[in-house]
């Protein structure tokens, strides 16, 4: 069975990072915090949401300043480097 703490801790950070980025006007908030978080925990969605691992204290610093700049405007593809079209990298 995951662990319980793990996963409210995880959604916990998610719903800061989501009203974060609404308060910025970042359209898709919900889905950009999770490719943010995803992208620097280099977690699988199933890992973050059943809280099968935790993001680190690192990870959620590295998290922060990139949805700082996701918030002043900056594209995500430019922030971690990677773009998506069609489903493909």
């Amino acid at each position: 069975m995951p662990p319980v703490g793990g996963q409210n801790k995880n959604i916990r950070f998610l719903k800061e990072l989501e009203k974060y980025l609404v308060g910025k006007g970042v359209l898709s908030a919900l889905s950009e915090a999770e490719a943010l978080i995803l992208f620097f925990s280099r977690m699988t969605r199933p890992e973050f949401y059943a809280g099968l691992k935790e993001i680190s204290p690192s990870e959620k610093k590295k998290i922060l300043s990139a949805a700082i700049k996701r918030g002043r405007g900056v594209p995500s593809g430019h922030i971690t480097g990677e773009a998506y079209f069609c489903g493909h990298r």
